[in-house]
């Protein structure tokens, strides 16, 4: 598949410098319990099938898409494997950082053959038999997926900084492109308390109440990022229970400025700190029974209600929470 129109376009302003992606890789395992591998066109290495999201896709989409364009089998998603974030370069040189959620999959059709130019040969390959060489993310990847229902993996939070402010990343993109449309990696949290109480911030952008949430550093894990954001723009300090779910979001900022966010969100829980708002981000937070919350749009509403490990459903309609670019 020829290179993305969003990146070729990036690129011819920043050449090979860091460039924030969202990607999906599955797992797809055929009746006999054997997984699916490709030896990939740029490196002739093995490892699972797996893309950039295009501007507009949800994850499940194009996990999807990516498995049939790579490897001719059409399959379905079961559940999500789960997150993490990555840097690669390319043999060209390249640099990428991937927010990545990867899929557990079952074959449903098709027949197994490499595209020629992403995949040069594909494979099914028993969990015992697998080929050598397999980089750390494939072997956790399918390690992970192997039990048909558990909760989605993501990396422990290593309360490190990232590499760099996320701000200068956008600020300098901005330079180049103006208000158009720049994807980026996102991380958010719903905190209830041990009344049963819900963390809400009122935001320095629009005024309006949410759930904390931010842009993730480049070199961050989402959960260093959604820990990070919710002391800076709350002061209350969490521990990360599960992941709560996936989506593509679509905002479009007071300025004009138009993101399209891979977010992840988790479920959370108070273990210190003291509730103030950052006067900047947040301009007020609170602590909300069930009764007594705010207006909330249906973005913040989708993250409350989502079972945990929830994503868009190829085919499905559109969640509303999902299609306006105003809800932050």
């Amino acid at each position: 598949m020829p290179a993305s129109p969003y990146v070729t376009a990036l690129r011819a302003h920043v050449g090979h410098d860091l460039l924030l992606l969202p990607g999906a890789s599955a797992v797809v395992r055929d009746d006999a319990g054997r997984i699916l591998l490709l030896r990939r066109g740029d490196d002739g290495k093995w490892s699972l099938p797996a893309g950039m999201i295009e501007p507009g896709e949800q994850p499940a989409d194009a996990v999807l898409r990516e498995i049939f364009e790579e490897t001719g089998i059409r399959a379905e998603v079961e559940r999500i494997g789960g997150v993490d974030s990555h840097e690669a370069v390319y043999p060209n040189g390249d640099r990428c950082r991937y927010l990545v959620v990867f899929f557990r999959c079952r074959a449903a059709g098709g027949r197994a053959r490499p595209d020629g130019e992403e995949s040069l040969e594909v494979g099914w390959f028993p969990p015992d038999a697998l080929p050598p060489g397999l980089d750390q993310h494939t072997v956790r990847r399918i390690r992970t997926t192997a039990a048909p229902q558990a909760p989605a993996w993501f990396p422990a939070p290593a309360e490190r900084p990232g590499d760099a402010p996320a701000a200068d990343y956008v600020t300098t993109l901005r330079a180049h492109i103006g208000h158009d449309l720049l994807l980026l990696p996102g991380a958010g949290a719903i905190v209830y308390d041990d009344r049963d109480r819900l963390l809400l911030v009122r935001r320095g952008d629009n005024g309006k109440w949410s759930l904390p949430a931010g842009m993730i550093d480049p070199g961050e894990q989402p959960s260093d990022t959604v820990v990070r954001e919710v002391y800076e723009e709350t002061g209350v300090r969490i521990a990360i229970d599960s992941l709560g779910g996936v989506a593509t979001h679509p905002v479009t900022y007071p300025n004009g400025d138009r993101c399209e966010y891979l977010h992840v969100w988790f479920r959370c829980r108070p273990v210190g700190g003291r509730a103030r708002p950052d006067g900047h981000e947040s301009l007020e937070v609170g602590w909300f029974a069930a009764d007594e919350l705010p207006q909330l749009d249906e973005w913040a509403k989708l993250r409350l209600t989502a079972k945990d490990g929830w994503y868009a459903r190829p085919g499905a309609d559109t969640h509303p929470g999902l299609s306006n670019p105003r809800a932050l």
